[in-house]
């Protein structure tokens, strides 16, 4: 793990987004698929950092869901997100400060590289649920840090999740996104 600079804000996206659109977010797209693949039938889904709600409109095309809600801090990534995906309830919120909302299934794709606290994050969700993240091994202008050696996202993370799942999900240009699964461990068992 590589800290490279810090945090930016919503701006920085909604900027981006609107110069480069969704054309660029192909690449993600197996990583989306793998990731729906371990969300359980009936679960009660928040995704924390839900863009414009690409992730959202495949999850719910291909799991039946009893609730869904994406909470991002762009506001125009949220707009976005409830034109692409009419179905699910979409919320701006800020993942540094705002509450967040109870769930059995927490979704991270490509989030926690961009906040200081990633690991405050973690620590704030209910014991025992799952989460689904990923983090990339590449860096970009907006990530605080990378995770560049297979093992070193589950590093970071495993002192805050029992890591039951993990999967390389590899780009063609020799980078690749670290795909984790597992439970919220106890307060007391958390450095």
């Amino acid at each position: 793990m590589i800290a490279t600079r810090p945090a930016v804000e919503a701006a920085f996206y909604e900027e981006r987004h609107a110069v480069v659109g969704d054309s660029r977010l192909d690449r993600y797209l197996p990583l989306y698929i793998a990731a729906a693949n371990l969300v359980p039938e009936g679960a009660n889904v928040v995704e924390l950092g839900c863009g414009s709600g690409r992730f959202a409109e495949l999850l719910l095309g291909h799991v039946r869901l009893s609730s869904y809600l994406g909470l991002d801090f762009a506001p125009a990534l949220i707009e976005e997100a409830m034109e692409r995906a009419a179905a699910p309830l979409f919320a701006v919120a800020d993942l540094r400060t705002d509450p967040i909302p109870l769930a059995s299934v927490y979704v991270s794709l490509e989030v926690l590289e961009h906040l200081d606290d990633d690991l405050g994050l973690l620590q704030r969700l209910p014991s025992r649920s799952l989460v689904i993240l990923s983090v990339p091994s590449f860096d970009s202008a907006s990530h605080v840090r990378t995770f560049p050696e297979p093992g070193s996202a589950r590093a970071r993370y495993e002192p805050f999740l029992r890591i039951r799942e993990e999967q390389r999900i590899d780009l063609p240009n020799g980078a690749f996104f670290h795909l984790l699964a597992g439970r919220v461990r106890a307060k007391a068992d958390m450095p």
